[in-house]
């Protein structure tokens, strides 16, 4: 069976997919890269990734494409497919007989973390209700903040737009029914069977505080944006903020200055604090990772942002900054000691 093989693939081509989110344990949902899906209403997602017998299949209910996901990786991408067909031609030999090499007790953890749980019926549809960014269109508030910081436009179908924060937290929560009626931008948080344990919510203008970060599942610890479409097999980027995540590949924003507290067994890490040497908590959490002998980002001295979207806001380019700039051990130690000057 190579379901667990299909599924890895697709994860690793899924931030390429415009709208791409899991929906359910197996099943997935984009726009339609084939057909381009609706040209008038950007939000439609009509491409599904769900279960055959013992692989994936995608269809598009616009389309009416239905093929086998290997026949769709093929056409997407074919170097990919062609580490694909090899990797899945060791698994039928028997070559490979678990998903993952590494077997530890962590990873099993991990890995159980990811399972199905049982959801109370009124989180099913939690953003129900909500118009997505992108269908808010130029000059509304939401799109033309997103648009003002750059963020890549595949984000747009996935961020939601609410009118009335405090009023629509008030069916799960009294924790906000003090503040005053404003807007924000609600950041779901999913994981990988779909749900959605956190969200974000991001205000407008100078209202302060600017985040807040609420815990929709009580039985879910792990508080990660983009976790739904990292690849274990690279190197996951950690940042702060999900905004900054969505200009790097391969990352994942903890919504909290605490990065090096955030882990998965078996997979290598970098960490991205923001460029705050004045700031005494960010620099003791940078020596705490530098410490523990992970691969950290130690910003050059002329670089004065303070985080990645200022830094895509200033023309710099990010990811090549990041892969110059990136130190583990001694050097490590070394460079922080420059730059905490």
């Amino acid at each position: 069976m190579s379901l667990w093989l299909d599924e890895s693939y697709l994860k690793q081509i899924g931030f390429r997919l415009e709208g791409f989110k899991p929906l359910n344990t197996h099943v997935f949902n984009c726009r339609c890269s084939i057909c381009g899906d609706s040209s008038k209403k950007q939000s439609k997602r009509r491409g599904y990734f769900f279960e055959g017998k013992d692989n994936l299949m995608y269809s598009c209910h616009n389309c009416q494409t239905n093929i086998t996901f290997a026949h769709f990786l093929k056409d997407f991408d074919f170097n990919l497919y062609k580490q694909y067909a090899l990797e899945k031609f060791k698994v039928n030999a028997g070559r490979v007989e678990t998903p993952f090499n590494d077997s530890s007790p962590d990873v099993e953890s991990f890995m159980e973390s990811f399972k199905p749980k049982v959801i109370e019926e009124k989180f099913n549809s939690f953003y129900d209700g909500l118009p997505t960014v992108a269908e808010c269109r130029p000059g509304h508030i939401a799109y033309d903040l997103l648009k003002s910081r750059k963020i890549p436009r595949k984000f747009y179908d996935e961020l939601f737009y609410c009118d009335n924060f405090p009023k629509w937290t008030e069916s799960f929560t009294g924790k906000y029914s003090t503040l005053s009626e404003h807007p924000r931008i609600i950041i779901p948080f999913w994981d990988n069977n779909g749900r959605s344990p956190y969200f974000q919510g991001r205000s407008f203008g100078k209202l302060e505080p600017r985040y807040f970060t609420y815990k929709i599942l009580e039985d879910s610890d792990f508080k990660a944006f983009g976790i739904d479409k990292i690849d274990r097999h690279d190197v996951v980027n950690v940042v702060e903020g999900p905004f900054d995540s969505m200009f790097l590949g391969n990352c994942v924003a903890v919504a909290s200055s605490a990065l090096n507290k955030f882990h998965i067994p078996g997979c290598k890490h970098r960490y991205i604090f923001d460029n705050e040497k004045r700031n005494k908590d960010i620099c003791s959490l940078m020596r705490d990772t530098i410490k523990q002998g992970k691969s950290i980002v130690i910003w050059p001295s002329y670089i004065k942002e303070k985080d990645i979207n200022d830094l895509v806001l200033a023309g710099h380019d990010v990811e090549q900054l990041i892969a110059e700039n990136t130190f583990d051990g001694l050097a490590a130690q070394l460079k922080f000691n420059e730059w905490v000057k």
